[in-house]
């Protein structure tokens, strides 16, 4: 087997092939209420379809940070994405859309309770080549959680559906 590094330039104007995988960091913002700002960190990868179509998937979780009134609110996000590749300058822009199961980890009154919410959202990043193999960028996203119930103790605690904005940078490394 063969492996040869391909900048996403290149894969671009020869019609496809090539992955990628990189690491993500950044700000990521919820609006609940009695929550703040959290880290977000995480790894993602994706393959090129032909063109400038590409696929992959994402694990991202955040931070661990208090709401203003004590309450834990904790999450991980994991999915799947899409995405279409404009190359421009020195690097690629693209726009895409992600989808995937949200793992929210709240203690309401004390109570740890562990909602499993699907969530889908929209992505828009820019990618520099570094390298043939190295890239450097940003992407920011809207991503929208539905709601969820947990049971504890014969309890049924709700969490009502939310939206998270947020602001990753990233480093990939294409193959």
């Amino acid at each position: 087997m063969l492996i040869t590094f391909t900048s996403a330039k290149q894969v671009l104007a020869d019609g496809g092939g090539g992955s990628e995988v990189g690491i993500l960091y950044g700000l990521s913002v919820p609006d609940v209420a009695n929550t703040n700002p959290h880290e977000l960190y995480g790894v993602k990868g994706s393959t090129f379809l032909g063109g400038a179509f590409s696929v992959g998937g994402y694990y991202l979780q955040s931070g661990h940070t208090q709401g203003h009134n004590g309450v834990d609110f904790d999450y991980t996000m994991t999915g799947i994405d899409a995405a279409y590749h404009f190359p421009n300058g020195g690097g690629d822009t693209y726009l895409g859309i992600r989808g995937g199961i949200t793992k929210l980890a709240m203690s309401p009154s004390n109570v740890d309770v562990l909602y499993s919410p699907y969530h889908y959202g929209v992505m828009l990043g820019y990618d520099y080549y570094v390298t043939s193999w190295l890239t450097f960028g940003f992407e920011g996203s809207y991503v929208h959680v539905e709601s969820s119930t947990d049971t504890k103790s014969g309890t049924v605690y709700t969490q009502d559906k939310w939206s998270l904005i947020n602001f990753l940078v990233d480093l990939s490394f294409r193959f």
